[in-house]
């Protein structure tokens, strides 16, 4: 009798063991997991943020020169012989065709970053980083007129740049500050 409670103690000391094991490499894992997520969103905020910034410079720039192209036509058309009017950048012969290209480019850096969010990014980032992309202006550009920035959505970008990085905030610290 003896023997059979030893044995049967024994056992459930094993199950007991294994189980508290288990679980204790089951916590351990998802610990590591979210380090590793969290390090992942951490690079992939970060360049939605820098690349928004990027998209949003290059707009101004190209707004900037628009109105400078504008400004000189306008100049030209009242007084054609006038010289004082500022030059506006050109490239094969079309007024702000550099400014339009980085523009453009940096609008396609934004939507690859969106991307990037929608792997590792919570729900909440993502719809952030969509209507960022949304609120920066969509570039269109024709050889006939100068190019035209028209933006997608009413939104300021700054307003949701702060909310983003909130939620930046949120996601990404393992003891989220109260103001995040």
């Amino acid at each position: 009798m003896s023997l059979l409670a030893a044995l049967f103690g024994a056992a459930i000391g094993g199950v007991v063991t294994a189980r508290s094991t288990a679980q204790l490499q089951e916590g351990m894992f998802r610990e590591q997991r979210e380090n590793e997520v969290r390090k992942l969103r951490v690079e992939d905020y970060q360049n939605l943020i820098d690349s928004a910034d990027r998209a949003q410079s290059r707009n101004e720039e190209l707004v900037d020169c628009e109105l400078s192209a504008s400004r000189r036509v306008e100049v030209e058309r009242i007084d054609p012989t006038n010289s004082t009017a500022p030059p506006v950048p050109r490239a094969a012969g079309i007024p702000c065709f550099e400014e339009s290209v980085a523009a453009r480019e940096a609008a396609r850096d934004v939507s690859k970053a969106v991307d990037k969010i929608s792997t590792y990014g919570s729900s909440g980032a993502l719809a952030l980083a969509q209507r960022i992309r949304s609120s920066l202006p969509d570039h269109q550009y024709s050889l006939r007129r100068s190019p035209s920035a028209k933006k997608v959505s009413g939104e300021k970008y700054p307003d949701l740049r702060n909310e983003f990085q909130k939620q930046m905030c949120r996601d990404v610290n393992p003891l989220p500050r109260s103001d995040c």
